[in-house]
Parts: structure tokens; sequence; C-alpha cells
């Protein structure tokens, strides 16, 4: 086996330990649901546009279907954590913003995830802190590379 097939077997191994892990944290509810993620997304995303995020906007920032996404959104509109708003000039466009009981969600998962994360900055020195999230941005970055790649592969068919 080359030595690129070994980085990436181990590569592959940490991050399925890593993946599985994260399951266990979501049943702990240490790690949100997409629902709660989604909540995240219209946060950060709805002070941008007056009339809230559109769902299909939604969709794409989490990177999944339209029905999955107006799933979700009904999910959230049904636990009071959202308002959908249908644009009166197209009946086709709908907007979601988070509602008062959604801001207050939105605040207590911020606050589980800083003290989640906060435990683990606690675990690393200052070197060794930096270097893993170096590392992780980099990943990041070839992650973003290679999904614009597959898309423009998908484009070319």
């Amino acid at each position: 086996m080359a030595d690129s097939e070994k980085k990436g077997a181990a590569l592959f191994s940490a991050l399925i330990s890593i993946k599985r892990k994260m399951v266990k944290l979501r049943e702990f509810g240490a790690y949100p649901q997409l629902s709660n993620i989604g909540i995240k997304v219209i946060k950060d995303h709805q002070s941008n546009y007056k009339e809230g995020l559109k769902i299909s906007d939604f969709a794409k920032k989490l990177n999944i279907s339209k029905p999955a996404a107006t799933q979700i959104v009904s999910e959230l509109e049904k636990n009071g954590l959202v308002q959908k708003i249908t644009d009166q000039s197209d009946k086709r466009k709908t907007y979601v913003k988070l509602t008062d009981k959604g801001d207050t969600k939105f605040f207590e998962i911020q606050k589980k995830h800083l003290e989640m994360f906060n435990g683990v900055a606690e675990k690393f020195d200052d070197n060794d802190f930096n270097e893993f999230i170096r590392l992780i941005e980099k990943f990041n970055l070839f992650l973003d590379d290679y999904l614009a790649d597959q898309n423009n592969s998908e484009r070319e068919k």
C-alpha cells in the first residue's frame, strides 16, 4: 500500500471514529439535530434578508434538498421556533424567520456548543490548539475545493 493510501485510510478511520462520537453526543443532546442546525443557519442569515431567509437558500446552506428543508422548517414552525412568510407577489416563494422562542432556542444551543468546545480547548496547550485549528481550516479548504470539483463534474454530465 502506497504512503498516500495509508494516510488516506488513517484519516478515514479517524473521521469515522469522530462521526460515531458525534452521534453519541447527539444522543446526549450535546450536539444538535439537523433542525437545531437549521435554527443556527436561519439566525446567521436572516439579518441579511428583510423578508427572512428563502427556504431554497436555507436548503442550499444546509446542502439538503428543498423537500427536506421544507420538512425541517415545518417541524420548526410546529414547535413555534420559526415563522413562515409567503411572498404576496410570488406565492411560490416562502421565507422563514425565527420567532422569539426560536431566538431563545438559538442561544440555548449556542451555550451548549460553547460549553462543549471550551472543554475541548482546555485539553490543548496553546501551540497544539493553534495547530489543531490550522489543520482543521486546511482540511476544510480541501473539502471546499473537492466539493467544487464534484459540482463542476456533475454539471458537465
